[in-house]
């Protein structure tokens, strides 16, 4: 049962190691097109805060995509998982969508479409901010709760 028991983790390393290389040349993909799409919008001369809304988005998918590799590799080498790596996912994705969002206000929108916008504004920055405190929160009790071991153990 052991043998088998190591056999799967051994796939299971080896799926997880391959989903974070995958995972990199996604990454340098998306940082050439951004890179490449910003320089060729300039040279077209589209409109710069467009452009570097455009740009941002790609940035942020990259961190998106590198916190889930760091996720990744956190978990082969600890065998554990921390919620904190989630919530920094999570608050990534929202301000990318705000920018998203952004990014759509800029062009020309009806009334019903501009509200619409407004709304999903409003839900993405909620959602970022419970975020924000819920990792507040995890950090602050984890501090507390390394303080009172630290006094029981002296």
């Amino acid at each position: 049962m052991r043998k088998i028991i190591g056999i799967l983790e051994t796939f299971d390393d080896i799926v997880y190691t391959g989903i974070s290389a995958f995972l990199i040349i996604i990454s340098i993909v998306i940082f050439a097109y951004a890179f490449y799409n910003f320089f060729d919008g300039l040279l077209l001369h589209q409109s710069v805060v467009h452009l570097t809304l455009r740009v941002l988005e790609d940035i942020l998918l990259i961190l998106i995509l590198l916190e889930i590799i760091w996720l990744v590799l956190n978990y082969l080498k600890s065998r554990s998982l921390t919620v904190e790596p989630f919530l920094f996912i999570g608050i990534i994705s929202g301000v990318r969508k705000i920018l998203i969002i952004g990014a759509h206000s800029v062009e020309e929108l009806t009334m019903q479409k501009v509200k619409i916008y407004e709304y999903e504004t409003i839900i993405s920055l909620t959602v970022v901010v419970a975020l924000v405190i819920s990792l507040y929160l995890i950090r602050k009790s984890r501090s507390l709760y390394l303080k009172k071991k630290e006094c029981e153990q002296s």
